[in-house]
């Protein structure tokens, strides 16, 4: 909470519980990535010469 600058209460009047908070961290996560994935594969070119996600080291 601290790294977001808001308070426990402010945290808990948007999410119910700790659950519903790491449901929606997830689901952000999965949209994010979701998005940069369409956007590889929308790109124009042979798939050869598109940009590759990068792989964590």
């Amino acid at each position: 909470m601290e790294a977001a600058g808001v308070t426990k209460g402010a945290l808990y009047h948007y999410f119910g519980s700790k659950e519903d908070l790491r449901q929606e961290v997830y689901a952000r996560v999965l949209r994010l990535q979701q998005e940069r994935l369409d956007s590889f594969a929308d790109a124009d070119g042979p798939v050869e010469r598109r940009p590759r996600p990068r792989t964590p080291s």
